[in-house]
């Protein structure tokens, strides 16, 4: 069997202020930089052969310091972005449900058809999600890999957890994955199928970091 480990990002200053980053590019805080070292820290007993990251700044500090610490290689996809939120980046849910209702409405209506000005519907990105976890699938089985470290972000992470558990993630609507959190899943290489060891693990934090 192979580990597949999907982390979420450290946080950031738009973390703390509750506003979508989508795909600007916002750096770790001091805080997020802390969580990045205790995450290396936490996974040494979790050992990886490969990092895959996106290339937005706030994932890619975090997935180095994993990388460095593991003394493994670092890949950086740009599939592995965040959903991109369009003309909603960088305003709180609050400003957004002022100022484009009828667009927030259709966003989260069943068909996952509305989208953001600019940005990408629900659809979209689910569909992105469905395409890496092929992609994982296939990096995992063609370079026979123990164990590989996915840095991402909250909302595409969570796209991208049905698509790798074929539909089982027994998660409801509001679930969210918390900075620096570690999911880890169990992969059967012949067959691609994954299974749910651990959701949003952040034991490796001590409470100044949460």
């Amino acid at each position: 069997m192979s580990k597949i480990y999907l982390i979420r990002h450290g946080q950031t200053d738009w973390n703390l202020e509750g506003r979508i980053q989508g795909c600007r590019d916002i750096p770790l805080n001091d805080t997020g930089r802390r969580q990045a070292a205790s995450l290396a820290e936490g996974m040494k007993d979790r050992r990886v052969e490969l990092v895959l990251s996106s290339p937005l700044c706030r994932a890619r500090e975090t997935a180095r310091v994993l990388a460095e610490s593991q003394g493994v290689p670092l890949l950086c996809w740009r599939e592995l972005e965040e959903v991109r939120y369009g003309s909603w980046e960088g305003m709180t849910v609050a400003e957004i449900q002022e100022q484009f209702p009828e667009e927030y409405r259709r966003w989260w209506g069943e068909a996952g058809e509305g989208r953001p000005p600019g940005g990408e519907s629900r659809m979209e990105a689910f569909q992105r999600g469905v395409f890496l976890a092929e992609k994982i699938r296939r990096q995992v089985r063609s370079h026979k890999l123990k164990g590989v470290a996915v840095v991402s972000h909250g909302a595409m992470l969570c796209c991208m957890l049905p698509a790798l558990l074929k539909g089982q993630a027994p998660f409801e609507e509001g679930f969210s994955v918390q900075n620096g959190g570690i999911t880890t899943l169990y992969m059967d290489p012949e067959s691609g199928m994954c299974s749910l060891e651990a959701v949003n693990d952040c034991s490796h934090f001590s409470g100044e970091n949460l």
